[in-house]
């Protein structure tokens, strides 16, 4: 028998997966590339065919891992700063090409044109009918998908790259969270800041990249101390969120925080505690998202309705609405998720028409919904 080959390790130890943000993102691409309708003497061969895609994707995006640490080996000393000051921003600068993302875009349409021709038709590039799919779509959703995402892949794979405090965490069951989102290989690079407080400082500081803090508990309501702190720090942005079942009394948010504090005398086992994971950046779309955001209307007959009536006109699912006391006496500001990412031209279209009839309109990020 042949001697076992001794492989150096290549990736540093990680467990980054966006199988989930692929999957939905999958699923939006498909409505760009099929026709409406159902065939169900195709259902089988259809299942293998997304499996096998899904798995190309998968694999094609979680590669961009290796690219990374080979952008690491040749300038460690660049990235290492970088890393060490959770400058999210300049690691993402760092790794942009913009003209090698040029040439990848031009070399995927030249293949797209080339291999996806139906046999036997004479094309040409401009004669996009004759294609099993448009090779400008399948260009535009390298440019806006895979891409993009590759690169949040990298930036969260080097921000893991070096250990460092790059995570805050509010209490001991947002360090279960933090676990949970960023894998377990991120625990050396924990912090306990205590409070939310805390967290949302040390993420504007730039002494981590990102912060969990609860937000939500699934019996009473939100958060408070965290809804003030978003609206109060605008360059806060929400990238991901948690669910998890309630910790033990001493691990989790003090009850009183809450909204409806009195539920918990008849807490269940079922209870489950919505973190959010904080940072200067978030994602693009992955076809199943949630956004964030507050506004606040005149004190006159309909406003409310006026504002409201804009998600309802573009068909955006609210999955959230609460009032909370404003800056002025007896004044008071909407906090509202919705289904759509800030990117979506439907929620672009509904958010020019609610500034319309709003005082104001604050964004607190897109972020992929894990329900």
């Amino acid at each position: 028998l042949l001697p076992l080959l001794d492989f150096p390790p290549v990736l540093h130890p990680n467990s980054i997966n966006f199988n989930k943000k692929i999957y939905y993102t999958y699923k939006a691409i498909l409505d760009r590339i099929t026709l409406p309708g159902d065939d169900h003497q195709q259902y089988g061969s259809t299942t293998t065919t997304d499996i096998a895609l899904l798995q190309a994707f998968s694999k094609r995006i979680h590669f961009g891992k290796f690219i990374a640490e080979a952008k690491y080996q040749q300038n460690p000393e660049k990235y290492s700063k970088l890393i060490l000051a959770n400058d999210q921003a300049g690691i993402m600068e760092a790794l942009t090409d913009a003209a090698v993302e040029e040439k990848v875009l031009d070399r995927v349409a030249l293949k797209a044109s080339t291999y996806g021709q139906d046999v036997g038709t004479a094309s040409t590039q401009d004669s996009a009918h004759e294609f099993k799919v448009d090779p400008a779509i399948i260009k535009d959703i390298y440019r806006t998908v895979v891409i993009p995402i590759t690169k949040e892949v990298q930036v969260r794979y080097l921000m893991q790259r070096l250990v460092h405090t790059s995570v805050a965490c509010a209490d001991t069951g947002s360090q279960q969270a933090a676990l949970a989102n960023f894998g377990k290989e991120v625990q050396p690079n924990l912090k306990l800041s205590t409070t939310p407080v805390g967290v949302f400082s040390d993420v504007m500081s730039n002494q981590v990249s990102y912060g969990v803090v609860p937000i939500e508990h699934s019996r009473t309501g939100m958060l408070l101390d965290t809804w003030h702190l978003l609206q109060n720090n605008p360059t806060v942005q929400i990238c991901d969120e948690i669910y998890i079942p309630v910790p033990a009394e001493d691990s989790g948010p003090d009850p009183s925080l809450f909204l409806n504090p009195k539920v918990l005398q008849a807490a269940s086992d079922k209870d489950q505690l919505r973190y959010i994971v904080i940072s200067k950046t978030f994602g693009v779309p992955s076809g199943n998202d949630k956004t964030t955001l507050c506004f606040g209307v005149s004190h006159q007959a309909g406003a409310l309705r006026d504002a409201l009536n804009d998600f309802h006109v573009y068909g955006i699912n609210l999955t959230c609405i609460e009032s909370l006391p404003g800056d002025e006496p007896f004044s008071y500001i909407f906090f509202v998720e919705f289904e759509g990412h800030i990117q979506d031209s439907k929620v672009q279209l509904a958010l020019k028409d609610l500034r319309k009839h709003a005082k104001f309109v604050n964004q607190f990020g897109s972020y992929p919904n894990q329900r």
